[in-house]
């Protein structure tokens, strides 16, 4: 493995990871260590993205953007890098700084911030000597060109709102990009209509302020610049063309593959049902009849497709087996039957693939594993590692991990990995946390990366990381619209009980294996997650000894109010009834509120600024039934979580949250005595009966 140099220009960031940790005998997992790793591309694992890795034009080089969260400043460390995919050299950062890019996510018609990433894309230019990528610095997002040699970056445009697509035009210096002036005049008329009052309509969310959000979609302009003067001009449909495709108002790419030669693959749906329909993939050759692959590799869970370089084999990447743990990789030919044929199969993670001569180049993960860029030889299933951003990791000391696999109820499939404490004994029976919803690729936080996994297994207890079965409506081959699918989603509270089962599955899974004291049960979750928490402390025959969430809540009240009325109308399309019948039939196997008597379990929120309102009504029942109960509130934050320094103080707090609960453990922190003594009048009060005797 590659070692790194950090002796550069770059010192005071250093985006690349040095060689001075590796020498450290094993340590525990420190919620700080997980903190620190860093990232290529988004840091959840997420099918369908573009790959963040460019490979460069002489096909041994490769550049991505690495980037590493600081605490203490609240920032992130960022950078572009160059990677040698033959090894030879050592991986160099042509570009330091920028701050972290976030996205909006459309919702009903607007764009709504959700605190999640857009994957950086880095471009090289025709002749291999520049890099062109997106860089957010001042609140705004330019086009910066890096220099290859390391001679220099700078950025490119001067744009008044943010850069969102960028490509190379043909010939010396000169680069397409893309933005949406039509962003910054939906904002100026935002603002005059606050001179006179804005008008209360779907397009104000109450949580995230009175601000009404912009509405979409808002077409994007193409403009070319010159590097050399910096004059820029509008593009024309050819010079656009350059750009990535534009995709519509919150839909996904098409499952396609083409040659430089006209040779085309493409996945295609047969049956009208919105998510299982089988499919095909049809194969055109110029010249030649149409091949349509129906074998099962090609009937569903299709990723990605790939020629190779002369257009006669087809390769195709599938998540396959229970509930689609595995990423399989395939081989066509066309020229004879044109069945698929295996050619590697694993339950590691495998993103952002690209078929180079050599191999396949993807960026690969597993439980144990953080990230790593590799060359996959196809031939033997082989893979060498091309660059490794956490070599830190091998002194890190881990406990167990073991694969459990089940279905719920209702015979979905789901698995969980059971992270044992490093230290537990033969015969030891130890704490579990339950942590949601998604356990592919490397163990970090759950979904929304608010539970260290590996910190609170380092403390002594053990964690079940579960992925959640496909949802009800996706498993009913009846639904063939959105619509359909909201209607059995909510049915009779369908898709909480069939989470809930499979929870409960899990766990009595992991007692079974010996190692779980099932009196000392913690659970944890972020939004649909957090919904699964909150329906299970109501329903649950288990008991649960504490909990933590991190979006909330739903209640009769205000779930039609404070989340505004596009929110409303999109829960009454569901079947929720409007905020003026008060139908406690309907809402009791759900509302806090409703059981706030018998909610003894103690509780943790530890909410964004944008999200809180929601939970107000929930927080005020619990407190005035004497529960315990306690809420966070971090500013300028949304559904995922994006600060460094917020992410840090929710995972030590959840750390010591479960450590109290579960295993009557204090920090002796003298900062933290506060915080303790809460707690302790919160289990005094449990204790004495006092919880659940009302106001």
């Amino acid at each position: 493995m590659l070692l790194f140099d950090t002796a550069s220009a770059y010192a005071s960031c250093p985006v690349l990871p040095s060689a001075e940790r590796l020498d450290r005998g094993k340590h525990a997992v420190t919620p700080d260590d997980l903190l620190g790793l860093r990232d290529i591309g988004l840091p959840a694992v997420a099918y369908g993205e573009p790959s963040p890795v460019a490979v460069a034009p002489d096909g041994r080089h490769a550049a991505l953007v690495l980037s590493r969260a600081e605490a203490a400043s609240n920032s992130y460390c960022r950078g572009l890098v160059i990677v040698d995919l033959e090894g030879r050299e050592r991986p160099r950062l042509v570009d330091s700084g920028g701050d972290l890019i976030t996205d909006s996510d459309p919702f009903n018609g607007y764009y709504t911030p959700d605190g999640g990433q857009p994957t950086i894309v880095p471009v090289w230019s025709p002749d291999g000597s520049r890099i062109a990528y997106r860089r957010r610095d001042r609140g705004v997002t330019q086009a910066w060109v890096a220099n290859v040699d390391g001679s220099g970056a700078r950025a490119v445009t001067a744009d008044t709102v943010d850069v969102d697509a960028i490509a190379w035009a043909p010939g010396d210096g000169v680069l397409v990009f893309a933005d949406r002036p039509g962003v910054a005049v939906a904002n100026a008329a935002i603002d005059s209509a606050g001179l006179s009052g804005w008008l209360y309509d779907a397009s104000i969310l109450p949580d995230y302020g009175p601000r009404p959000m912009v509405a979409g979609p808002i077409g994007r302009r193409a403009h070319l610049v010159s590097l050399g003067d910096g004059t820029v001009r509008d593009a024309g449909p050819e010079e656009a063309g350059l750009l990535p495709p534009e995709l519509a108002f919150g839909a996904s790419a098409a499952i396609s593959a083409v040659t430089a030669t006209g040779a085309r693959a493409g996945v295609r749906k047969t049956g009208d049902a919105l998510f299982f329909a089988p499919t095909v993939i049809d194969i055109d050759r110029p010249g030649r009849a149409r091949v349509t692959c129906r074998a099962g590799a090609c009937a569903s869970g299709v990723q990605h497709l790939w020629w190779n370089a002369d257009g006669t084999r087809l390769y195709l990447q599938r998540r396959e087996g229970w509930n689609r743990e595995t990423n399989a990789f395939y081989v066509i030919d066309p020229a004879s039957s044109g069945t698929p044929r295996l050619v590697l199969a694993t339950t590691d993670a495998l993103l952002g693939c690209q078929l180079l001569p050599a191999g396949l180049l993807c960026l690969r993960e597993n439980a144990t594993a953080p990230r790593r860029l590799v060359l996959i030889d196809l031939g033997s299933g082989s893979a060498r590692t091309v660059f490794d951003p956490n070599p830190q990791v091998a002194s890190w000391r881990f406990g167990a991990v073991r694969r459990l696999r089940w279905k719920n109820n209702l015979g979905l499939e789901a698995w969980g990995d059971l992270v044992l404490p490093p230290d537990i004994g033969p015969h030891e029976k130890v704490p579990l946390v339950i942590v949601q919803y998604d356990s592919k690729g490397f163990l970090r936080g759950g979904t929304g990366d608010e539970y260290p996994v590996y910190a609170l297994a380092a403390q002594g207890m053990a964690v079940l990381s579960i992925e959640r079965p496909i949802s009800v409506a996706q498993a009913d081959p009846k639904v063939r619209t959105m619509a359909d699918y909201y209607v059995v989603f909510q049915k009779d509270w369908g898709e909480r009980r069939s989470q809930l089962s499979s929870v409960e599955t899990g766990i009595r899974a992991a007692i079974a294996t010996g190692a779980i004291d099932p009196a000392r049960i913690g659970i944890t979750g972020l939004s649909d997650g957090s919904s699964t928490v909150r329906f299970a402390l109501i329903n649950s025959n288990l008991v649960f000894k504490a909990a933590a969430i991190s979006t909330c809540c739903v209640e009769m009240r205000t779930t039609m109010t404070y989340g505004g009325i596009a929110w409303a109308e999109f829960n009454k399309s569901m079947g929720y009834p409007p905020a003026s019948n008060e139908d406690e039939a309907f809402w009791r196997p759900y509302s806090m509120v409703l059981n706030a008597g018998r909610m003894t379990t103690p509780l943790l929120m530890q909410l964004a600024d944008r999200e809180y309102l929601l939970s107000l009504e929930t927080v005020t029942a619990l407190r005035e039934h004497h529960q315990p109960v306690e809420m966070y509130v971090f500013p300028n934050e949304f559904h995922l979580k994006w600060q460094p320094a917020h992410r840090q103080a929710i995972y030590r707090r959840n750390i010591d949250w479960f450590a109290y609960w579960l295993l009557g453990r204090i920090d002796a922190d003298p900062a933290k005595t506060a915080q303790y003594r809460r707690w302790d009048a919160m289990r005094t009060s449990v204790r004495a009966g006092v919880a659940g005797s009302g106001p």
